[in-house]
C-alpha cells in the first residue's frame, strides 16, 4: 500500500517473525517514511519534532504493523485509499471515551461515557443535511470559482473534523456541476488537460483547502486528526499540501491575556477584513459548564459516582484533607468559576427577562457555542448545528431563543428523539435538534418538525414540515418562549383551540389563582430526613399517581422529617402539610403512558423536590384543577411542550378554564373526591364536596375517570373527532379505557 510501496517495512516484519531482533520498526522503517512524507507535502501532520520525541517499541509496534496489512481474521488486505470521514470520527470517538484513572495497585484503563466529556461523533445523515441547509444554499448563488473561494467556513469545535470534510466535499460537487454546464460551451479535452491545473478540479480544491476551511478545536490530537482527514483529501495532487486552518485554539474566549483564546484579527485576518465567516457549522459539546465532583473524585476514589449523596459528601471530606487533593479540587472549581464569569459577561444572550426578572440557568457549553456563532458569522451568514433540545424547550435558553426569533431567521428546526440510537451512547428518550439560521433580520416562520427518529423521516419533514409562527409560539408560551412540539396540522389546530382558554399563571381579577412553591431538597435538605417512626412522611414522585398519593408501585414513604425541622426551614405561609394541597410529578415524560401526573394529598405529609405543591384558596377549585389537569385533553397539551420535566413555568402556562361554580364544575370535583378519598384522610374533603362514598372498585373508578375526561373535553370545544386523535396520542394506554371516554361524548 501507500505507506509501504516497496514492501520494506512488511520483508522485516517477515525478517522479525523468523527471528531476526535487530530490528527496529519505528527508528529504521517509519521515522524515514515520515521525514519523506514531511519533505514531499511539508505539512504538520509529519512534524519533524514530533517524529524525534516518539519513542515506539517493537513488542508495540508489531500488532500494529501485522494488522496493518491484513485483516487478522478475513486476512483480506485494507484499502485506505478509500477511508472516510466515519472511520476517523469514530477513531477520534472511542480515543476519547477513554481515560486513565489512578489506582492505589498501579493504573488501570477504564472505559467512561463519552458524554462526561460533552463530545459525540456526528453520524452521517445529520452532518450532510446541515451542510447543504447552509453551504449547499450559499453555494447555489456563486456564479463562477471566484465567488466560491470567497466563501469561509469554520467548525469551532472541529473534532476530527466530519463537518469540514463534508463541506469539502459540498464545494467539490458545485465545482463539478459548474464544470458540467461550462462543457457545452468549452472543449472537453482541454477541460480534462486542466484537471490538474491551477483553474481545474485539483486546483479548485487546493484552494479550498487553503482559503475555505477553518477548524478550531482544544485538544491538539483532535487538531492532528481533522488535519488528517482534509489531508487524505490532497494526497493525490502530486505537490505540496495546503496550509490547512486548524489550529488549537479555545474559540469561546478571545481575550489575549488567556492562553489559547481565539483572535479573529490575529488568527485569520482575512476574515476579520471580511467581517466574520459566511458559515459557521459543527456539532459542539453538549455539558452543562460546572465542576463535576463525580468525575473529578472518580480519580482518587474508584467508585465514587456510584456513592449515595451522603456517602459521598462524607468521602469528598475525607479525601480533601489530602492537601494534593484538596489543592487540585479548588483549582478545578476556581477554574470554572473564572470561565463562568467570562461567559456571562461576554455572551448576552445566556440570559433572559421573563416577568421582570432575568433568568438564565445553568450554563451550557451548547448555548455558549449556539451564541459563539452567531457572533462569529459576518451579516447573512449561516450556522447549522446538532444541538439537544433545550434550545427550543428550557427557560434557561430563552436569552438564545430571543437571538434566533429577534437577531436571525431560522431556516430549519428539525427535533429527534433518539429512539433508534442515533447517538448510541446517549439515553434512547433523549432529544436533539438539527438547527439552521441566518444572522439578520427576525423570524416570523419557520419549517419545524419533531419526534423524528432516522434518515426517512428526516427526508419527509424537508418535504412537509410544520410551519411554525413566532408569535404563535410567543403567545402560548409568554414566560419563556418555549416551542410547542407541534407535529401535524391537526395538532396546531386543536393547540390553538386549547390556547382560547387563559393560561394558569395570568392574574384574572375575579377568577382564582394558584400558588406554587418547592419540596425540600433531596441533597441539600437530607440531613432533615429521618428514617425512624416519628415525624411527617415525606413523599417522593414516585410514591404518586393520578388520583393516589399511595401509588401500588411504591406505597411507603422513606423518610420523615420532624415537626420543628419543618416549621425552622418554612416560612409561616409556606406551611402546607396542615391542609390538603394538590402535587404533581416534576420528572414527566412525552411518550411515558400518561405524562402529567397529580393528586390532591391529605395533612401529614410534606414532600421532596421531585414534586410541586400546588394551592389554590378553595378546596373545591383544587379539586376542579387537578381533576382538568390529570385529563387526557390537558395531558395531550402537556406532551407538546415537556421534554424531561415539567418545571413551574411549564405548569403555569397551561391553559386552563377558570371556573368556580356550574354544573360542569360541580361534576368534575365530586368525580376527583370520590377518586382521590379512599382512606379516612379524606374524610374532610368528602364532607367540603358533598361525596358520601368514595370509588374503591376498579371498574367504577375507570367509569369516573371516562366521565371525567369527557367532561373536560366538553370544556374546552373538543369534538369526538379531534378526541379521538388525542386519545391516539397515548399508545400505551389500554384501549378499554379509550372506548369508555369515547362513550361518554355526545356527538
Amino acid at each position: 500500500n501507500g505507506c509501504d510501496p516497496d514492501r520494506k517495512m512488511q520483508d522485516a516484519l517477515e525478517r522479525w517473525e523468523n527471528g531476526d531482533k535487530r530490528i527496529q520498526f519505528y527508528k529504521d522503517f517509519l521515522c524515514p517514511f515520515f521525514g519523506k512524507m514531511h519533505d514531499k507535502y511539508d505539512s504538520t501532520i509529519f512534524d519533524q519534532d514530533r517524529i524525534d520525541r516518539l519513542s515506539i517499541k517493537n513488542e508495540d509496534f508489531v500488532p500494529v504493523l501485522k494488522s496493518f496489512y491484513n485483516h487478522p481474521k478475513t486476512n483480506l488486505r485494507y484499502r485506505f485509499d478509500v477511508i472516510n470521514t466515519d472511520v476517523l470520527g469514530h477513531a477520534y470517538e472511542n480515543y476519547l471515551s477513554y481515560k486513565v484513572t489512578a489506582k492505589k495497585r498501579g493504573l488501570e484503563e477504564e472505559q467512561y461515557k463519552r458524554k462526561q466529556s460533552g463530545i459525540y461523533y456526528t453520524p452521517e445523515f445529520l452532518v450532510d443535511f446541515l451542510v447543504r441547509a447552509t453551504l449547499g444554499e450559499r453555494l447555489k448563488k456563486c456564479k463562477n470559482q471566484a465567488d466560491a473561494l470567497k466563501i469561509r467556513v469554520i467548525d469551532p469545535a472541529c473534532g476530527s473534523g466530519t463537518f469540514l470534510v463534508r463541506a469539502f466535499e459540498e464545494f467539490k460537487t458545485w465545482f463539478t456541476e459548474h464544470e458540467r454546464k461550462k462543457e457545452k460551451s468549452d472543449n472537453s479535452s482541454q477541460t480534462q488537460l486542466d484537471a490538474h491545473s491551477e483553474t481545474g478540479t485539483s486546483g479548485f480544491l487546493d484552494k479550498v483547502l487553503e482559503n475555505c476551511l477553518y477548524g478550531i478545536d482544544l485538544d491538539s490530537r483532535a487538531v492532528r486528526l481533522a488535519r488528517l482527514n482534509l489531508f487524505l483529501r490532497a494526497v493525490d495532487t502530486p505537490k505540496q499540501l495546503p496550509q490547512l486552518k486548524i489550529i488549537e485554539r479555545n474559540s469561546l474566549v478571545w481575550d489575549n491575556e488567556i492562553p489559547g483564546a481565539l483572535k479573529i484579527e490575529r488568527d485569520f485576518p482575512l476574515v476579520a477584513e471580511a467581517g466574520g465567516f459566511d458559515i459557521v457549522l459543527g456539532n459542539p459539546p453538549w455539558e452543562k459548564w460546572k465542576p463535576d465532583s463525580q468525575e473529578f473524585f472518580e480519580q482518587f476514589y474508584p467508585g465514587f459516582g456510584k456513592l449515595p449523596v451522603q456517602e459521598a459528601k462524607k468521602k469528598i471530606e475525607e479525601l480533601t484533607k489530602k492537601p494534593y487533593i484538596k489543592k487540585k479540587w479548588i483549582e478545578t472549581q476556581a477554574h470554572y468559576e473564572m470561565y463562568s464569569t467570562i461567559f456571562r459577561e461576554n455572551y448576552e444572550f445566556q440570559s433572559a427577562e421573563s416577568n421582570g426578572k432575568s433568568v438564565s440557568g445553568d450554563l451550557d457549553l451548547y448555548k455558549i457555542f449556539t451564541e459563539r456563532a452567531h457572533q462569529l458569522l459576518k451579516d447573512g451568514g449561516m450556522c447549522g448545528f446538532v444541538v439537544p433540545s433545550g434550545i427550543y424547550t428550557d427557560l434557561g435558553a430563552k436569552g438564545l431563543r430571543t437571538m434566533l426569533f429577534d437577531h436571525s431567521k431560522i431556516n430549519a428546526l428539525y427535533s429527534f428523539e433518539n429512539r433508534k440510537f442515533i447517538f448510541r451512547d446517549i439515553d434512547q428518550r433523549y432529544k436533539f435538534v438539527l438547527l439552521a439560521y441566518e444572522k439578520g433580520g427576525k423570524t416570523k416562520s419557520f419549517p419545524c418538525a419533531f419526534f423524528l427518529h432516522d434518515k426517512e423521516d428526516l427526508e419527509m419533514a424537508e418535504e412537509n414540515p410544520t410551519i411554525l409562527d413566532v408569535e404563535f409560539v410567543k403567545s402560548s408560551s409568554p414566560t419563556a418562549w418555549s416551542m410547542l412540539e407541534i407535529k401535524t396540522p391537526k395538532d396546531y389546530g386543536i393547540v390553538k383551540k386549547l390556547l382560547k382558554n387563559p393560561l394558569l399563571g395570568e392574574k384574572i381579577e375575579g377568577a382564582w389563582n394558584v400558588g406554587m412553591q418547592s419540596g425540600f431538597h433531596m441533597t441539600n435538605d437530607s440531613h432533615l430526613f429521618k428514617t425512624g417512626l416519628y415525624g411527617v412522611s415525606m413523599l417522593e414522585g414516585k410514591n404518586i399517581h393520578q388520583f393516589t398519593h399511595n401509588f401500588s408501585e411504591s406505597p411507603t414513604t422513606r423518610f420523615k422529617i420532624l415537626e420543628k425541622d419543618i416549621e425552622a426551614n418554612l416560612k409561616p405561609d409556606k406551611i402546607y402539610h396542615k391542609s390538603y394541597w394538590m402535587a404533581y410529578r416534576l420528572i414527566a415524560r412525552s411518550m411515558d403512558t400518561r405524562t402529567f401526573i397529580s393528586t390532591i394529598v391529605p395533612p401529614g405529609y410534606v414532600c421532596g423536590n421531585s414534586i410541586a405543591i400546588v394551592r389554590t384558596p378553595d378546596l373545591k377549585q383544587l379539586c376542579f384543577l387537578c381533576g382538568v389537569m390529570n385529563s387526557f385533553v390537558v395531558d395531550y397539551f402537556m406532551r407538546q411542550k415537556v421534554s424531561a420535566n415539567i418545571n413551574m413555568f411549564y405548569f403555569l402556562e397551561t391553559p386552563i378554564p377558570r371556573l368556580s361554580s356550574g354544573k360542569e364544575f360541580d361534576s368534575i370535583v365530586r368525580k376527583v373526591v370520590q377518586l382521590v378519598a379512599v382512606t379516612p384522610e379524606f374524610d374532610a374533603l368528602k364532607k367540603e364536596a358533598g361525596v358520601e362514598h368514595a370509588l374503591t372498585n376498579e371498574n367504577d373508578r375507570m367509569h369516573a375517570r371516562a366521565q371525567l375526561d369527557a367532561i373536560v373535553a366538553k370544556l374546552y370545544g373538543i369534538t369526538k373527532e379531534e378526541l379521538q386523535f388525542i386519545l391516539a396520542q397515548f399508545p400505551l394506554v389500554d384501549e378499554k379505557q379509550k372506548e369508555m371516554v369515547l362513550e361518554n361524548i355526545k356527538i
